[in-house]
């Protein structure tokens, strides 16, 4: 399980950026934290704080799940099934990383090669993006992709 910041931790973090540091945040936040890089559905977050014994309704779950992706604590994605699913996003990579995202699954491959990030990060400034400073995300449809 990849470690992180404490409970109390989380707490000063959420109240700086304006929030309660309730249980089922703080929940969600340690359970996503347990999760590394991984993206998880909000079901599947649910099922964690479960097993974890720290469960909560549908409703103040998926409430909390929107105000720390709002401030800024989850990153979200949809994949090609529009299922949303989410990952920590104080869990940043440093800037230049390249993660590879399967849509299908989730699964997050993080690639350490300066010169592809370099090549890259050319490309997208030509046609108007500048990634520096940011992680470079790059998302597979893996009904799209050819066998081989």
């Amino acid at each position: 399980m990849p470690s992180g910041p404490t409970a109390e931790v989380l707490a000063e973090r959420l109240r700086a950026a304006g929030l309660r540091p309730t249980a089922v945040r703080i929940g969600v936040l340690e359970v996503m934290q347990a999760s590394g890089a991984s993206f998880a559905s909000a079901a599947e977050i649910c099922v964690r704080m479960i097993e974890r014994g720290s469960g909560a309704s549908g409703g103040t779950l998926y409430r909390a799940i929107h105000e720390l992706e709002a401030h800024g604590f989850l990153l979200r994605i949809t994949d090609c099934a529009r299922r949303t699913r989410y990952r920590l996003h104080i869990h940043a990579d440093p800037p230049g990383t390249l993660q590879i995202v399967c849509h299908g699954s989730g699964r997050t491959v993080t690639i350490a090669e300066p010169a592809l990030a370099d090549h890259l990060a050319s490309a997208l400034r030509q046609v108007g993006f500048d990634p520096a400073g940011h992680t470079m995300t790059i998302y597979l449809d893996p009904d799209r992709l050819s066998p081989g």
